[in-house]
C-alpha cells in the first residue's frame, strides 16, 4: 500500500465564521460518519489504516454479505 498522509487538521476558525465547522457541535468535535460497504481485505485495511490516523474521527459502520471478518 502507498504512503498514507495524515488527515488534514480543521481549519482555523477567525471570527468571520459564526457558525459550528460540520465536524463540530457547541465547540466540541462530533464524529463523522463513515460507512463501508463490503468487509474484504481492501476496506478493512482502509479503516485500520484510518482508525491509526485519527481513532476518534470516524463512527463507522461495515455492512458486509461474509459471516465473518475479512482474513
Amino acid at each position: 500500500m502507498g504512503e498514507m498522509h495524515p488527515l488534514p487538521s480543521p481549519p482555523p476558525r477567525g471570527r468571520e465564521h459564526t457558525h459550528p465547522l460540520p465536524w463540530e457541535r457547541a465547540g466540541e468535535r462530533v464524529k463523522s460518519r463513515l460507512v463501508v460497504i463490503g468487509n474484504g481485505m481492501a476496506g478493512v485495511r482502509a479503516i485500520e489504516e484510518l482508525l491509526k490516523l485519527a481513532p476518534d474521527r470516524y463512527e463507522i459502520t461495515v455492512f458486509g454479505a461474509e459471516p465473518h471478518p475479512n482474513y
